[in-house]
């Protein structure tokens, strides 16, 4: 359906939005993507649940196309709709919270965005994670808030406390979030909740019990379908028809007719199937490669950074308990040849970590013992038995961690994104790189 949006359509949508509040701007594909969703959430304003629209919809775009700041252009939309429209289906709607869903990872970049993308200040968006859980006035506190945003983890804990197995009528009049009329939950990286079995699930879904009407979108760059039952949990979340989106047997025949290769080209139940996709990705579903849109080229440069004296005496002898491993495990039987293979992808591990930083093979719990060690300091003769431990391998910066800095140094005012497999290596870079 984003594809069908006429350019008018767009247009208003984004005079809406600007109306609403929010600020910077939105790239093409971004732009189809909010109208697209506003029209679904138009469509379902005023529906009941037996006409089978469910409430809400699936944000799949991948990673890096910005489901954030069109889910804040979203949130603008709405507001932006109630103050141009008293006929609007929806104001109630725009006077109610939105919640947030997200991993712990993420809390804070949420709230980042919303002061940044929208006019939302900062005392109209409430973090109700740790301290901001606590309170008298809680629930008048949450219920004055424009966007709550709150972790999985909070949730699963107000839904389940005490490690329930069941939601119980108990907690449903105790628990804060279950006390709140929601006009909108959003649930980010909701690729946590494709499992109907898990407490996480079951904690968003005991919202769609009590607020059946409640809006509720679900973003994901990695939709992760290893069964049909995913999908179909997504679509129970949504409210979709029990018939047909949320049953599992639906999905099957849908997919069974369209993959049968001896099906007959005159059968209509290959007809309907594609329809019924065709119907569930125009209704309810949105999600864009990264391929199909006009984006910048990514250039990958390869640099090989020469090891120094130090490393490559250190490489060398892992190297050469490699070659020991592949001696003893072609000469070994029965279970000293696992225990010799075992060994031999230990050490290629290792071959990994070395040249990477020599201090990588004392393990992480070593280094990161290291710095918190040094940097609590009361005990001192702890700390420095594991300084004098530890001292030279750790502080010292591997040839990769110096062409790194030296690259940083040389592009300032550019961002930089670091990834490494191991938590250690980013905490060696964080001291060399406090250092510089």
């Amino acid at each position: 359906m984003a594809d069908s949006l006429s350019s008018e359509e767009i247009s208003d949508a984004l005079e809406v939005i600007t109306k609403g509040g929010f600020k910077g701007s939105l790239k093409p594909y971004q732009q189809k993507g909010t109208a697209w969703m506003a029209k679904v959430e138009d469509r379902q304003h005023g529906a009941a649940p037996s006409d089978g629209l469910g409430f809400g919809g699936i944000l799949g775009d991948v990673m890096g196309l910005g489901k954030t700041v069109e889910m804040i252009a979203l949130l603008c939309f709405t507001l932006g709709l109630s103050l141009s429209s008293e006929a609007f289906r929806g104001v109630d709607m725009a006077g109610l919270p939105t919640l947030i869903v997200v991993p712990v990872a993420v809390l804070e970049n949420w709230r980042r965005e919303l002061l940044k993308f929208s006019s939302t200040t900062r005392r109209s968006i409430h973090l109700y994670y740790g301290s901001g859980r606590k309170g008298r006035d809680i629930l008048k506190r949450l219920s004055s808030s424009h966007v709550v945003i709150t972790t999985y983890g909070t949730l699963q804990s107000e839904a389940f406390p005490k490690k329930a197995d069941a939601v119980s009528t108990n907690v449903l009049t105790q628990a804060t979030l279950f006390n709140i009329r929601w006009g909108r939950i959003i649930c980010d990286e909701c690729h946590v909740a494709r499992n109907a079995s898990t407490k996480i699930w079951m904690a968003l879904m005991t919202f769609r019990r009590i607020q059946p009407r409640v809006f509720m979108w679900l973003l994901s760059g990695t939709l992760i379908h290893n069964e049909v039952s995913d999908i179909v949990a997504y679509c129970t979340l949504l409210g979709l028809p029990e018939d047909t989106f949320s049953s599992k047997r639906w999905w099957n025949q849908a997919i069974g007719a369209i993959w049968d290769a001896d099906a007959d080209p005159s059968d209509r139940s290959v007809d309907d199937a594609v329809a019924g996709m065709e119907l569930f990705r125009s209704r309810h579903l949105l999600a864009r490669t990264k391929d199909s849109l006009t984006l910048p080229t990514i250039t990958t440069i390869v640099d090989n950074v020469p090891l120094s004296t130090v490393e490559r005496h250190a490489y060398t002898t892992v190297y050469d308990n490699v070659v020991k491993s592949f001696r003893d495990y072609r000469r070994a039987t029965g279970a000293a040849r696992f225990e010799a293979f075992s060994e031999i992808l230990v050490q290629l591990m290792r071959l990994r970590q070395v040249v990477t930083h020599p201090a990588l093979m004392l393990g992480a719990k070593e280094v990161h013992k290291y710095f918190s060690v040094a940097k609590k300091g009361h005990d001192q003769e702890r700390s420095r038995a594991i300084e004098r431990k530890h001292s030279p391998a750790i502080e010292m910066a591997s040839s990769k961690i110096k062409w790194a800095i030296d690259l940083i140094r040389h592009h300032k005012g550019s961002r930089f994104l670091i990834f490494s497999q191991w938590t250690s290596m980013l905490r060696l870079f964080e001291f060399h790189l406090d250092k510089e």
